[in-house]
């Protein structure tokens, strides 16, 4: 309801576009009238800075992907991350 919500408004503002972030939904699927591909990458130059990028970045990335693509898992660090926004709220 709160996603809902939330386009209403920007429609109301006169905003033609949201970015639901990457990744598949529920919630997503129910509200988008079409996709839009959208792709991310980095222009580096080999060096120190381009590695410390690479760590900052790359290992975080990868572990999202795996999780994302195993629906049981993914299942699982939702459920994960719900109690843990629980806890922190009492």
């Amino acid at each position: 309801v709160l996603h809902l919500r939330m386009a209403e408004a920007a429609a109301a503002e006169g905003i033609g576009m949201l970015d639901m972030g990457r990744g598949p939904a529920e919630y997503k699927d129910s509200l988008k009238t079409g996709d839009l591909p959208v792709y991310e990458g980095a222009a580096t130059r080999v060096g120190a800075g381009a590695a410390l990028h690479w760590l900052g970045r790359e290992p975080a990335r990868r572990a999202h992907g795996f999780v994302r693509d195993r629906p049981r898992l993914a299942s699982l660090a939702v459920r994960t991350l719900r109690g843990a926004a629980r806890l922190r709220r009492s």
